[in-house]
């Protein structure tokens, strides 16, 4: 089983407390987008980057989701949980193939070409 977050960064990001250090005393989970320099890989992966100071992230976000959704009035997914079973990872992968989503566009380089490859001759063939 493959377990995939989705997290509502904006919602989280706007109304929680943003630490400004892992360091940070206060339990948080915190938003940061940083400009791509000298990482190749944010720019294709269009990353935003979390950064916890806790262990039961789940935990942290289960506590503020009601007081976040009283704020706003109306009920907010700002987590999905998705279980995939292993035995769909072929489909995955050729699903995300074909929206043109490959390891060689999220991993430019080397490491990208021969891991696609693998992809390609050992699971999409």
């Amino acid at each position: 089983m493959v377990r995939i977050f989705e997290l509502n960064a904006f919602v989280w990001g706007r109304d929680t407390y943003q630490a400004q250090s892992i360091s940070d005393p206060f339990p948080s989970l915190s938003v940061k987008a940083f400009e791509p320099v000298a990482n190749p890989r944010c720019e294709p992966q269009e990353s935003v980057h979390l950064f916890c100071n806790i262990e039961d992230v789940e935990g942290l976000i289960a506590r503020e989701k009601p007081r976040i959704e009283q704020k706003h009035g109306i009920q907010l997914p700002l987590l999905k949980v998705y279980d995939l079973p292993l035995a769909e990872r072929r489909n995955a992968l050729r699903d995300l193939a074909d929206m043109g989503i490959t390891a060689s566009k999220l991993f430019p380089g080397e490491y990208g070409v021969c891991r696609e490859a693998k992809e390609r001759w050992l699971y999409l063939t």
